[in-house]
């Protein structure tokens, strides 16, 4: 809820744009994700569980930071933590900043580019 408060007045629109400008996308925020024609993830939290339980190895998150395979990275600016795994998981974001430089941001969004 407290994510929808925050940014989900601006959603609808910036899913438009990146819509438009047919990006593959990865957001931190579900909401967003699910209003995007090329996520590349609908709710973050599941890579973070599956790779506690093992069932993901941990660069599943990192690696395609670093190979940049998303046109645009999208930071809702929120964090929120589920049985001890936060999201953003330690370290993301900085990740994202060192291998996304550019930024724009979009009411409370931050979008990060290459």
């Amino acid at each position: 809820i407290r994510q929808t408060w925050a940014v989900g007045k601006d959603r609808v629109a910036l899913a438009a744009r990146i819509n438009q400008a047919d990006y593959y996308c990865y957001s931190d925020d579900p909401g967003l994700n699910v209003l995007l024609d090329r996520p590349a993830v609908i709710y973050p939290m599941l890579p973070q569980q599956m790779i506690a339980a093992g069932r993901l190895p941990p660069g599943i998150l990192t690696d395609p930071l670093m190979r940049h395979d998303f046109d645009c990275v999208v930071l809702s600016g929120l964090s929120w933590e589920y049985r001890g795994l936060e999201i953003p998981p330690p370290g993301f974001v900085e990740l994202v900043e060192s291998e996304y430089p550019r930024e724009e941001t979009f009411g409370a969004y931050r979008v990060r580019l290459p």
